[in-house]
Formats: structure tokens, sequence, C-alpha cells
């Protein structure tokens, strides 16, 4: 969601998938007839846009390798052409970890630093503030009457994810 608002407050048009098991899943393929079918990596490399790479932790170390020389060299070697970026391209990988590797949660595979090293990492945490209106919002919405204890199991939750997050336990 926030890649796509992203792309939509720069006027940029918004594509995306999610992990990659073959490369050709990013950069597209030809027909035995020989027509070339695309990619919306493609669309957006050649056209503008911001394309999302979404769960790149999960996706084969093939794939994030020809990504990575293409987001390097700004240009790309496709099957129907050799393609420079455009200049309105933007990148935003997402994924679960923070790229070193497997957590407790996510069974994830380590990216390589040549990787890691050409984004600027955002953590997103938890908006305790947004997550407490959700829960009081939800609990009125079923027929709550008391907020206290609302508030109370909030308070709960998030004092526990704190306390894992000091202990290094994944949430």
């Amino acid at each position: 969601t926030l890649a796509k608002q992203a792309a939509e407050s720069l006027g940029f048009d918004f594509y995306h998938t999610g992990a990659l098991l073959q490369k050709y899943e990013l950069v597209g393929y030809t027909t035995a007839a020989g027509d070339y079918v695309s990619t919306t990596f493609y669309e957006a490399f050649s056209k503008g846009g911001v394309y999302l790479f979404d769960e790149v932790d999960a996706s084969n170390p093939q794939a994030v390798i020809a990504f990575n020389m293409a987001i390097e060299n700004l240009e790309m070697t496709f099957p129907n052409e050799v393609v420079k970026a455009h200049d309105d391209f933007r990148v935003i990988a997402a994924a679960n970890t923070n790229g070193l590797g497997a957590t407790v949660n996510y069974k994830r595979n380590s990216l390589d630093g040549a990787f890691l090293d050409r984004f600027n990492r955002i953590e997103l945490a938890y908006d305790t503030k947004l997550e407490r209106r959700l829960a009081l919002a939800e609990f009125t919405a079923c027929g709550g009457d008391n907020l206290e204890v609302c508030n109370q199991w909030v308070d709960l939750v998030q004092t526990a994810r704190r306390s894992a997050l000091t202990a290094k336990i994944d949430v």
C-alpha cells in the first residue's frame, strides 16, 4: 500500500511483483513463435514508474542477481532488446526480514551485500496510536461498552510486543 501511495504521489504508474522463482519472471521470455512476453518489471523499466519487488527475500537468488544488475547498471538485456532504464524508473524492494536470512517467523533467503547496498533501508514499525484507535473502533462496533477493558487489552499487546523486541524475539 505504501509503495502504491508513493507512486500516486509522484504521479507515476505503479507496477509490482511478488517473489520471483525464475529469472524469466523478471525479464520475460520469447515464445516459440518469436513473440516477446513482457513483465511488469520490463514495463516499469522501459516506460517509467514505481516498481515494487515484494517478498524479495523469498525470491530465487538467480532472479535477484538479474534484478541487481539492472538497477546497478540502469540497463538490462531483455529477450527482445537491450533497454536503458527510463528516467522515471524507481524501485522499492520489500521484505519481511532485514535481508540477512531466516528468522524465527520467516524462512527466507539471505540477500547479497551488493544488493543490500543499493537500497536505503526503512523499517516500518507498528503505529501504536493507529492500532489503539482501530481496536477501540472495532470494540465499539461489536457492541463493547467498557472502553477501559479494550484499552487494557491494547496496553497488554503493545507491552508484550515491546518486551519481545527487547528480548530480540521475532514478532
